[in-house]
């Protein structure tokens, strides 16, 4: 049967684009402030942990149909699977892609763009964020491969040894022991293989929202997300010194900041209560839209701001909030006349009511 919306989710989505959103806008404005040592500002600089929350969600959201289709005898329809996935992110990330081959006047990287493949500023602002997105890609491909696998030889035995083989590499990473460039290990910090424990932990996650692990447990659930949070902003305050690649500078960190996240929001899953409210359903149903447009209008702000004359140029703040407000505004709008008419489609996708294996064998 159709899955259970998890609504409390939607204050994670809110968090995550919140952070996202944050600090490319005061980063864009006040570029001093990566230099800052005010811990008051480490909200300000934590927007890869809001990118981080997303691959977490991503991990739980993803892999709990192929979970719950293990655990009740149902099958997996890929072709639905990849239907769904695509009128997610395809639409309004091909808008996006256009907009930003026109804006710049140059299509030489445009089919890069399009199979998932334009690195940092290939498009000049408008492609900075679009690398978190590529690695969500891949995740969504990795998924199914790996179902499919699982089909054919011993699921346990396969995973093990991939886990193995991913930790072997992820500790080689992490204590620099990989001959590689520095240049190379940004690029490679910025890969699903540096940023898959995200959404390892989102798969546990789902396994153990699959099988009801802790259910009931309230109190346990209220103090777990009250030392999580107190415990991740613990391990964000090395950001203050380099908000920027951030998981290639701190690896270890990294694998601490994903667990205290995924602690957190499995303990909120318990609770099941929408703590943000109106606010929150907003920011997550325009999540996405807010993503692909935030930079282009902060980019465009800023360009208008710097070709003021000084003395009578607005104070950056007034800039931020303002484009901030536009970006806002232009994600609604982005939601409603493209994302929401696929996301329609679908949800009647996700509507179909899947098939158990018995019943496969008797049609």
């Amino acid at each position: 049967m159709p899955q259970k919306r998890l609504a409390v989710l939607d204050d994670f989505r809110a968090i995550a684009i919140t952070l996202v959103v944050a600090m490319h806008g005061f980063t864009t404005f006040f570029p001093r402030i990566e230099t800052s040592e005010n811990p008051l500002l480490i909200l300000l600089l934590s927007g890869g942990t809001g990118v981080t929350l997303f691959f977490i969600l991503s991990g739980f959201l993803v892999t709990r149909p192929f979970i719950e289709a293990e655990l009740y005898d149902k099958t997996v329809s890929l072709k639905d699977y990849a239907i769904q996935r695509a009128l997610r992110i395809l639409p309004l990330y091909y808008l996006a892609v256009l907009f930003a081959t026109l804006a710049i006047g140059d299509s030489s990287k445009t089919l890069d763009a399009i199979l998932f493949n334009a690195k940092g500023f290939d498009f000049a602002q408008y492609s900075t964020v679009w690398w978190s997105l590529i690695v969500e890609v891949h995740f969504y491909i990795l998924v199914p491969l790996l179902y499919m696998a699982c089909k054919q030889t011993n699921r346990k035995t396969l995973l093990s040894l991939l886990l193995l083989g991913w930790l072997t590499f992820y500790s080689s990473y992490a204590l620099e022991l990989l001959p590689i460039s520095p240049t190379a290990r940004k690029q490679l910090g910025n890969s699903l293989l540096c940023q898959l424990h995200a959404f390892l932990i989102g798969f546990l996650l789902s396994i153990m929202y699959s099988r009801k692990v802790f259910f009931g447990q309230k109190t346990l659930a209220l103090a777990s997300t009250l030392i999580s949070g107190a415990l991740l902003v613990v391990i964000l305050l090395p950001r203050m010194e380099t908000a920027i690649n951030f998981h290639s500078k701190f690896p270890l960190h990294a694998l601490g900041e994903s667990a205290l996240w995924g602690a957190m929001l499995y303990s909120c899953v318990i609770l099941g209560k929408n703590f943000l409210g109106a606010l929150g359903r907003f920011l997550a149903r325009t999540s996405y839209s807010l993503y692909l447009a935030h930079m282009p209008v902060f980019y465009a702000f800023f360009t208008w701001h710097k070709a003021q004359p000084q003395e009578t140029a607005l104070a950056p703040i007034a800039v931020l909030l303002m484009a901030t407000a536009t970006a806002t505004l232009l994600s609604t709008v982005l939601y409603y006349l493209v994302e929401k008419p696929f996301l329609n489609l679908k949800e009647r996708v996700r509507q179909r009511q899947p098939v158990s294996k018995s019943e496969l064998g008797s049609s």
